[in-house]
């Protein structure tokens, strides 16, 4: 059941499909349904998500899609703090 501000599902790097869904499928119990030939997706394992094998489409992190109230406050990037040192590299700059 999809829930306001949690986590709805995940999408994670599997370039060796069926080696993938063999590990999980064994270790976990969980199935899967496939989705072309370079993608499988996972439900009933504690989360939906997927494993997207086509290297053109594969992130170097795990895709996490949380579910959000349709508004313009959930849409909104988040505002994140300086990088550390950025203040200082700031001061810095405009010393010069």
């Amino acid at each position: 059941m999809r829930e306001d501000g949690k986590i709805d599902y995940v999408e994670l790097a599997g370039t060796e499909l069926a080696a993938t869904k063999r590990f999980y499928g064994q270790a976990f119990g969980w199935r899967f349904t496939d989705s072309g030939p370079t993608y499988a997706a996972f439900d009933e394992s504690g989360l939906d998500g997927g494993f997207q094998a086509d290297p053109a489409k594969v992130s170097a992190a795990p895709l996490v899609v949380a579910d959000a109230a349709a508004s313009e406050s959930a849409c909104a990037p988040p505002s994140l703090p300086p990088a550390p040192g950025a203040m200082r590299r700031r001061r810095l700059a405009s010393a010069r």
